[in-house]
C-alpha cells in the first residue's frame, strides 16, 4: 500500500467538498453542492480509500464482476466558451492529433473510441462476429424465452 508520508498534508471529507464547491462555483457550475457530493461521496472516496488496492481485488469481491462505478459530468460549455468556437477548436485539435506521426510499433495515432468506432462501422457493414459459445448462449436465452432467432 502506498502511504504517504508522516508530514502529509491531510484533508478530510468535508474540506475537500468545501473547496470542490467553490471551485465549481468560481467555474459557474449551477449547482455546485449537488456535483460535489456526488463526486467526492462516490469516485474520490472510492479512490482515496484503496479501492485499487489488493484487497479490492477482483477475487476478493462477493460478486466478482463488480468492480467499477460510473461518474458522468455535464458541462454546459456554453458558460465557458461559445459552442461553435468548441466545436471549431474540437475538429482543429482531433485533426492535428490525427495527422501526428504514428508512434513506433503502431500503425496510426488513435483517439480513445477509435478502435472501437472503426469496429461499429465494420460490423455494422458485414455484421457482429459471435462465437460459437456466444451464439448457442443467445439462442439457448431466446429459446427459454420464446423469442424468435433471427439469424435462423
Amino acid at each position: 500500500m502506498n502511504t504517504p508520508p508522516i508530514d502529509a498534508l491531510r484533508v478530510s471529507v468535508e474540506q475537500l467538498k468545501t473547496l470542490c464547491r467553490s471551485l465549481y462555483r468560481k467555474a459557474g457550475v449551477a449547482d455546485a453542492k449537488l456535483i460535489t457530493d456526488l463526486l467526492v461521496d462516490t469516485d474520490l472516496r472510492g479512490a482515496l480509500c484503496g479501492m485499487m488496492e489488493p484487497a479490492f481485488s477482483q477475487a476478493q469481491r462477493t460478486y466478482s464482476a463488480a468492480s467499477y462505478a460510473a461518474f458522468i459530468f455535464v458541462v454546459d460549455i456554453s458558460r465557458f466558451v461559445s459552442v461553435d468556437t468548441f466545436k471549431n477548436e474540437m475538429d482543429r485539435s482531433m485533426r492535428y492529433i490525427h495527422n501526428l506521426p504514428p508512434m513506433k510499433g503502431t500503425e496510426r495515432y488513435d483517439f480513445p473510441g477509435g478502435p472501437e468506432h472503426d469496429r461499429e462501422k465494420a460490423w455494422t457493414e458485414a455484421g457482429i462476429p459471435l462465437s460459437d459459445d456466444h451464439r448457442q448462449g443467445l439462442e439457448d436465452i431466446a429459446h427459454e424465452l420464446r423469442v424468435p432467432i433471427p439469424w435462423h
